[in-house]
């Protein structure tokens, strides 16, 4: 459950980068590559750091599940932004947002060709 929210979280952050589009085109399990290094990131630390960054991601999941009825990655593109919106009210959501979005774009611009960097926005 809580890889399903780190995995939701990260779809968020990438979702608008014209780049990952281009990306998703050519390559369909692209998506699924960037939630599965999010997650491995997570799991590669400290457990010190890896078991609050857990425990929070299921209350997110548990937050979106109560509100739509569904786990935050299985929402739709528009209702994810709706309840990211809702969810910034929580404690310490820009510091676990934070860790994702680096996680996310350390792989999109590991796998960034150089002619394409000028399509980053």
């Amino acid at each position: 459950m809580w890889d399903n929210a780190l995995c939701g979280t990260a779809k968020f952050n990438f979702e608008d980068i014209e780049y990952f589009q281009y990306k998703k085109s050519i390559q369909p399990s692209f998506e699924k590559d960037i939630c599965m290094f999010v997650v491995e990131g997570i799991n590669a630390l400290p457990w010190y750091f890896r078991l609050p960054l857990k425990i929070y991601s299921v209350f997110i999941n548990l937050f979106c599940l109560i509100i739509t009825g569904r786990l935050l990655a299985n929402t739709s593109t528009k209702k994810r932004k709706i309840i990211m919106q809702w969810i910034k009210i929580i404690p310490l959501f820009g510091l676990y947002n934070k860790i994702v979005r680096v996680k996310v774009f350390i792989i999109l611009f590991d796998d960034l060709p150089q002619d394409k960097k000028n399509i980053i926005r």
